[in-house]
């Protein structure tokens, strides 16, 4: 929980994620590109989905409350985090699992991937 803390205090007071908003936002993305592409960053870089919600959301949280709160930009922030949480090699049941199956990384990627984009 103390890393989780840390690295939301990070993203919050360092310019990265805000220099990736401000990219975004002055390249003329929609919000909901950026409300899926921050939890994604996140949570590639993380690879824990509390990491990824504690250190993305509250960075959103204007963008999901604007003008009213809105469930479905909640969960496109959801599905940009679960997104990246599925590909990156950092999460651990990803890494184990190929690990333990003496699966090959790359065919594992090809079918993650083809899952992920049926979702």
């Amino acid at each position: 929980m103390f890393v989780i803390l840390y690295l939301k205090h990070i993203a919050m007071h360092g310019t990265i994620i805000s220099s990736i908003y401000t990219y975004l936002t002055q390249k003329g993305i929609p919000g909901f590109s950026i409300l899926f592409f921050i939890p994604f960053i996140v949570g590639v870089l993380s690879g824990a989905g509390t990491a990824m919600v504690g250190v993305s959301y509250p960075m959103l949280i204007s963008l999901i409350k604007y003008p009213t709160f809105n469930p479905v930009y909640l969960y496109i922030a959801f599905l940009g985090g679960w997104t990246a949480l599925m590909l990156t090699p950092t999460h651990l049941c990803l890494s184990l699992t190929i690990e333990y199956f003496n699966a090959e990384l790359e065919s594992t990627y090809r079918l993650l991937v083809k899952n992920i984009l049926l979702c």
